[in-house]
């Protein structure tokens, strides 16, 4: 029995395995693909420069939208404010301005008389008579001179190549006539709101003057070598000038009118001759304006003349050496 347990069975050849089954095998995930650019948003990057560059290379874009603007804004200016408001605003403060001056006279006398008074010199009211009629003598030059100096800018025409000149001063006047009366309002307070008020209708004025040529008897158009465009812009200046008369003598024959009112009463009451003396000081130099005007019209032109002499002269040598 021992001997048959010691035996040990062959293993048949045949015989089939069993093998042990296998740990399953977890799988691992792919790894995922690398991020590429967004290649859509680039694309839609170079079709919006491409519409940007197409809306600039078309007659669509134009860079001088501002520029029309203004030119707009002038031409409108230009149609608002024609030739004939400057001419009546001008006739009617001459008017008022010579009525003012008969005040004034009148003032003067009772002044001198009041001044008698009050600082006990009777030579006081004979002076006061004699002022009168001064000013009686400065309104007559007045207005002798202010129609000749019309008759000068009539009988003295200039000319101009391009209205580019008169559009651009009446721009800058008009934005430096804002600039002036904001300055003077807010550094200087309500003491300087009046002077730069003063200057800003100083500067209309002019920009009206720009906007109109023909209001100085000044041509734009054609063809205008340089030296007949310098001419005509030193012209301008001395045109202007005599232009404004008009509208200064009226506004300072009225306000130095009111001041001498006003003046008179405070000579009554306090016997300060001060404010008399300046505002007849105001009401001499307003009426002396179209006289010196005139004067600086008629040699200042004498100069231009001459210049065009020059010119002409010029002209016929170049003329007869060809």
């Amino acid at each position: 029995m021992e001997e048959q347990d010691k035996r040990v069975e062959p293993v048949e050849e045949d015989a089939t395995v069993v093998e042990e089954p296998e740990a399953a095998t977890v799988e691992e995930p792919a790894p995922a693909p690398e991020e590429k650019p967004d290649e859509s948003a680039a694309k839609k990057a170079l079709a919006a420069c491409g519409h940007v560059g197409d809306y600039f290379a078309s007659d669509r874009c134009n860079p001088l939208a501002a520029v029309d603007m203004l030119d707009d804004v002038i031409a409108w200016a230009r149609r608002v404010f024609p030739v004939e408001m400057f001419d009546t605003i001008a006739t009617s403060l001459v008017k008022y301005g010579h009525l003012g001056l008969i005040v004034a006279e009148v003032a003067c006398v009772i002044l001198g008389l009041t001044a008698s008074f009050k600082m006990d010199n009777w030579r006081l009211f004979p002076a006061g008579i004699g002022i009168a009629l001064l000013l009686v003598i400065l309104q007559y030059t007045a207005s002798r001179f202010m129609d000749a100096g019309d008759r000068l800018l009539s009988n003295s025409p200039s000319r101009l190549g391009s209205d580019a000149f008169m559009d651009c001063l009446a721009l800058l006047v008009e934005v430096l006539g804002i600039c002036l009366f904001f300055a003077h309002w807010f550094l200087g307070g309500w003491s300087h709101f009046f002077v730069g008020l003063a200057l800003w209708a100083l500067c209309d004025t002019v920009a009206y003057i720009a906007l109109h040529p023909s209001m100085v008897n000044i041509e734009v158009g054609g063809e205008v070598g340089a030296g007949e465009e310098a001419i005509g812009i030193l012209s301008l200046a001395v045109k202007t000038v005599v232009r404004l008369v008009p509208m200064a003598f009226g506004i300072g024959a009225i306000l130095g009118s009111i001041a001498l009112i006003a003046a008179t009463f405070t000579m009554m009451r306090h016997g300060d001759p001060t404010a008399a003396l300046s505002s007849l000081r105001l009401i001499t130099g307003c009426v002396l304006l179209p006289f010196f005007s005139y004067i600086l019209f008629t040699f200042y032109h004498l100069l231009i003349d001459l210049l065009r002499s020059i010119l002409v002269l010029g002209q016929h040598d170049l003329e007869r050496d060809d």
